[in-house]
């Protein structure tokens, strides 16, 4: 299960496990706003709902800290399922991450080197630089900026009822 954390201002920040939530909570950083119906924590001693939003009991600039984990899930959103050469959209199984700068000729693994592209695509420009193919880059590849975490989150995941009053509509 997850939970949200809210900034002391009542903005979202992330989301976060129930077990940091309830971390945070027995370390009095966090107050508990909204809690699970139907799921229960379970100690020798204490039986307690789950939380499903919390609230830190300070303010935190979360411009400074949040930004979005760089993953293959993560790159595909960026790039809307779309292959970046040919700009055909697909499903995530039908789609791979190519290194615009060949990793064996020194490109790194970031969000500006790496892409989505289907496997047609990938394998017609193998292991060379662009200049070597007839294949453009439709689309740079860019870092999405931190405050789009949670959107990157919401877009792709069911949200908990107890969740939607604490959500940019």
């Amino acid at each position: 299960m997850q939970v949200l954390l809210l900034n002391s201002s009542f903005e979202p920040i992330k989301i976060i496990s129930w077990q940091k939530a309830i971390i945070l909570l027995f370390k009095n950083k966090v107050e508990i706003v909204e809690e699970y119906d139907k799921y229960f924590i379970h100690s020798e001693k204490l039986t307690f709902r789950m939380p499903a939003v919390v609230k830190l009991h300070y303010f935190l600039n979360i411009r400074k800290y949040q930004s979005l984990r760089f993953s293959k899930e993560n790159v595909f959103f960026r790039d809307n399922y779309t292959c970046v050469y040919c700009n055909k959209k697909f499903l995530k199984n039908y789609l791979t991450l190519d290194h615009v700068i060949p990793f064996s000729k020194g490109g790194k693994k970031t969000w500006y080197n790496i892409v989505t592209a289907c496997h047609e695509c990938n394998n017609k420009k193998g292991d060379r630089h662009l200049e070597q193919t007839d294949l453009k880059l439709l689309k740079k590849p860019i870092k999405p900026s931190g405050h789009n975490y949670l959107n990157f989150y919401i877009k792709f995941q069911n949200i908990p009822d107890k969740w939607r009053d604490y959500l940019p509509a």
